[in-house]
């Protein structure tokens, strides 16, 4: 399986069409963060990762509210993507107790579902200091986590949207709607998606 979905996302990281949607994940999305013109930031943003997930063929489907989402069943058939859940929760400010300068943090639980918590007042200093859309920004920040969640592996790459850390290079890309997924970022995901030691038969399993 690996073989083959390597063959696959070279494509999508060579300026290729984006992929058929062959992935599913739903993101449930809370924020305690204010309205207005945070909430239309925050609408574009989820486009933008909307998008970077579409190249290598991942649909995004958005869902509001502090509600996890509802037990359900999913796919386990063999060479067939399962439909992950992740909740996203936005807050105004860091715990105290998280120290450092991290945007966020992801619990990296390889099941059906995961949890982000995005600090928004150390995005929000981030965004003021950079040549690209904030909206944009916002969207890799967005991007960065969910692809954490869904590969369940603590490691970052040495560039594209999952470098630990990204460069004033890596904030113009993504002004042009440069900045991809690495080769190995993408296999990590669709693994994650699509576990290689999935059952032959079309038998459904709960996901919680």
């Amino acid at each position: 399986m690996a073989a083959a979905l390597y063959s696959g996302l070279c494509n999508a990281n060579a300026g290729e069409p984006a992929e058929p949607t062959r992935y599913h994940v739903n993101i449930q999305l809370s924020t305690g963060v204010g309205v207005g013109a945070t909430a239309l930031l925050l609408q574009a943003s989820q486009a933008t990762a909307t998008a970077i997930f579409k190249r290598v063929g991942v649909q995004l489907t958005w869902r509001y509210g502090r509600r996890r989402p509802a037990a359900k069943t999913m796919k386990a058939c063999a060479g067939e993507a399962a439909t992950r859940d992740i909740v996203i929760e936005i807050v105004a400010e860091a715990p105290i107790h998280n120290g450092g300068s991290a945007l966020a943090e992801t619990s990296l639980n390889r099941d059906s579902s995961a949890r982000t918590v995005i600090f928004y007042d150390r995005v929000e200093s981030r965004l003021k200091r950079q040549r690209a859309p904030q909206a944009t920004i916002l969207g890799y920040v967005l991007a960065h986590e969910i692809g954490h969640a869904l590969q369940g592996v603590v490691r970052h790459s040495a560039s594209g949207v999952m470098r630990a850390t990204w460069t004033t290079d890596d904030f113009e890309q993504m002004g042009k709607d440069g900045l991809r997924f690495t080769e190995e970022d993408v296999l990590l995901i669709r693994l994650g998606l699509a576990p290689p030691n999935a059952p032959a038969d079309c038998s459904e399993v709960p996901s919680d």
